[in-house]
């Protein structure tokens, strides 16, 4: 299974594509949101979650201290993002295994879900 795709913006800005423009596998969709939502709650128990939104959703979660913003916009997907000013109390690669972890969990519940052999 591939890796979560990140790039460091020109603001030192991590953007994680949970969408699929950087790659061939991607959440694309608010049902898709959804799905990563459920992950977050159900595996990585976050100390607060927030999003509002119909079809463009915004919002963030906080875990070890680290709060990371969510967005699910109709033209571009699920992107995830934590500014460079954030990374203060948590380093880079513990963030990054975080983000990956439900990266490829999300993957499996979706895989799960359109499975016809699930239906």
């Amino acid at each position: 299974m591939e890796n979560l795709k990140y790039v460091i913006n020109s603001k030192g800005d991590a953007n994680f594509y949970f969408c699929s423009i950087k790659g061939s596998i991607g959440f694309d969709y608010w049902e898709d949101f959804l799905i990563i939502i459920d992950v977050i709650n159900n595996y990585v128990f976050p100390e607060e979650i927030k999003y509002s939104g119909i079809t463009d959703i915004f919002g963030y979660f906080i875990k070890n201290g680290l709060k990371v913003d969510m967005e699910c916009a109709s033209m571009l997907g699920v992107i995830f993002t934590i500014p460079k000013d954030r990374f203060t109390n948590v380093e880079f690669d513990d963030a990054y295994k975080m983000l990956n972890s439900i990266w490829l969990k999300a993957i499996k519940v979706k895989n799960q879900k359109y499975d016809p052999k699930h239906l």
